[in-house]
């Protein structure tokens, strides 16, 4: 079989998580019980993962001219992902993400920093990239017109595009028409959808309206997706004992990359992505818990 050749375009994030028995009330202040400071970002996550799980694997993306930026490229390729495309923005920190954690719950908030300076114009001058690609891999924490773009050069040469909305902002009928699939959660899929038009919609209504194109994850309950014959199919979750869902969506998201760019079905891939997502959840930290390709296959029968 030949090794799938993806790319990742997307987010360089400098993780900071503290683990805490109670979230703090306003103006109170309280002792953490743990701080973990670890590369990060929703594209950095994917690629690692995608590359764990045996694909080849390049990032294009920007970081700051700091530490935090150094620290993030040596760590890609301490996972053998091709840095060649990430861009160094000058006087400008690297993305951060500050994270909260308690018990299997989290609270994120990120600064885009460098994140925000991935332009349409260095996503022009890397057509031959994406040319080359089996599939890319795209999320929302760059700007939304740098998106408009890729997904634009990605029709011209004909790489589909897997398109994770996170964080959610409502989308263009051209960007949908446009991507292969859309992987939102359940939350994601309102911001998506729901107040596209006057009327209410469920969750069901929407993927109807995009078959075999939508693809929903809802944590314990698994995955929805409606089929081309207009039926909703749900693949269960994986049963495992989770302790940090942080990453869990980005692993869900690289094993359903992986698997599609190998050229297995979608109900194929998805059940391998639902095994990917729940073995990132036994540990705390997004990239320290994203398994490798060995130890799903073991559970894979």
């Amino acid at each position: 079989m030949k090794k799938p050749n993806i790319t990742v375009i997307g987010s360089l994030n400098m993780d900071m998580t503290v683990e805490t028995n109670v979230l703090p009330k306003p103006g109170e202040t309280i002792f953490g019980e743990k701080f973990i400071y670890a590369p990060g970002g929703k594209g950095n996550n994917q690629a690692v993962s995608i590359s764990r799980l045996g694909a080849d694997v390049n990032f294009i993306g920007c970081v700051g001219d700091d530490a935090n930026g150094n620290m993030l490229k040596e760590n890609l390729i301490k996972e053998n992902i091709s840095t060649e495309h990430i861009t160094t923005i000058s006087n400008i920190e690297t993305g951060t993400a500050l994270i909260t954690l308690k018990k299997e719950e989290n609270n994120i908030i990120v600064i885009k920093g460098a994140n925000n300076h991935l332009s349409p114009e260095i996503i022009e001058q890397k057509e031959d990239v994406i040319r080359e690609s089996d599939y890319l891999l795209i999320q929302l924490e760059i700007p939304l017109q740098t998106v408009e773009v890729i997904i634009k050069i990605a029709n011209k040469v004909n790489t589909p595009v897997i398109l994770n909305p996170a964080p959610a902002t409502t989308l263009s009928s051209e960007i949908i028409d446009k991507v292969a699939l859309i992987t939102p959660n359940e939350h994601e899929i309102d911001k998506l959808f729901l107040k596209k038009s006057g009327e209410e919609k469920n969750a069901y209504d929407i993927m109807l309206s995009f078959p075999e194109k939508i693809i929903m994850t809802k944590g314990k309950e698994g995955v929805f997706y409606v089929n081309k014959q207009k039926k909703l199919i749900n693949i269960p979750a994986y049963p495992i004992k989770s302790v940090d869902t942080t990453g869990a969506g980005d692993s869900f998201n690289a094993g359903l990359t992986v698997k599609l760019s190998e050229g297995e079905n979608l109900q194929r891939s998805l059940e391998y992505a639902v095994i990917v997502g729940a073995f990132s959840t036994k540990k705390v930290g997004a990239q320290s818990s994203l398994p490798y390709k060995n130890d799903v296959e073991r559970v894979i029968i």
